[in-house]
């Protein structure tokens, strides 16, 4: 008998690791653009960086807890402790929010416009 041939658990695995963190990429260069455009016509983008950074990074966040992952076939059945729930949304704040708030800072136009 032959035996089917399968890619290891391994090789599986990394394969949708190496998906997900291009995904995850990919979507935070498309909101830092989107960010960006934004940042042109809300002032409030631009000078108050600090606190649109860490509310975009809670949103990110929220969205992806609440709402992409119990529709995708990669949730868990057992909810989060609430120690592991802040964890992941401090983790966001600061790695994903901060650095989209300061980027659009540094490139939006600061007159306000497009000129």
């Amino acid at each position: 008998m032959i035996e089917q041939a399968s890619p290891p658990q391994t090789a599986t695995r990394n394969a949708l690791f190496a998906i997900g963190v291009g995904r995850f990429i990919a979507g935070a260069l498309d909101l830092l653009q989107a960010c960006i455009q934004l940042g042109w016509d809300i002032p409030l983008l631009i000078a108050g960086g600090l606190l649109c950074g860490l509310y975009f990074g809670a949103t990110v966040r929220l969205v992806m807890h609440l709402i992409i992952l119990p529709l995708s076939a990669l949730h868990t059945t057992d909810p989060l402790p609430i120690h592991d729930l802040l964890w992941g949304l401090l983790q966001k704040m600061i790695v994903v929010g901060l650095p989209i708030a300061y980027s659009v800072r540094r490139f939006a136009a600061p007159t306000g416009g497009i000129q």
